[in-house]
């Protein structure tokens, strides 16, 4: 019995011929193969801009001041491109002039529930972060900034909506 593998999924995110996970990195043109094992570091290295602007509106929302944040978040910004580029990818199997090919897709044997877990996640996330800036009565750029998260957090839902229905 063949094993089932669930594939990382995204953007940039592609399976070879041999059916491996291949990250393509458009600035250098160079597919790189994702082994099972490096996945959840990988998946956080990928959502790496997500993550940190999401992190830094919660921070902002609720902790830290502005420029402080935005210093932070730049920092944290560098850190992981950096760990990214010359740590990471360093260590994995380099496929230079890669063709982009099939794009991985939900697997029919994943869960399910949990993608649809995931959908309510962001739009939970979504609506809280903007009703809290309105009830903390926060000036223009921080409720234009909690907009633009609670919007991130809407295309996440979608494209794990997306991934359902394939």
């Amino acid at each position: 019995m063949k094993k089932q593998v669930n594939h990382l999924r995204g953007i940039n995110m592609y399976l070879d011929d041999r059916d491996r996970d291949i990250y393509y990195d458009v600035f250098t043109k160079t597919g790189y193969v994702i082994k099972p094992k490096d996945a959840k570091s990988f998946n956080i290295l990928k959502s790496r801009y997500s993550l940190v602007f999401m992190g830094a509106v919660l921070a902002v929302n609720f902790l830290v001041d502005l420029k402080l944040t935005i210093i932070f978040s730049l920092l944290i910004i560098l850190a992981l491109e950096y760990k990214l580029r010359f740590k990471f990818l360093p260590q994995c199997i380099a496929l230079p002039n890669f063709k982009k090919g099939r794009k991985a897709v939900v697997d029919s044997h994943e869960d399910k529930r949990k993608e649809v877990l995931r959908i309510i996640l962001y739009v939970l996330f979504a609506g809280l972060i903007v009703a809290n800036a309105y009830v903390a009565n926060y000036g223009t750029l921080l409720i234009i900034l909690s907009y633009i998260a609670g919007i991130v957090a809407l295309i996440g839902a979608f494209r794990s909506f997306t991934y359902l229905r394939k």
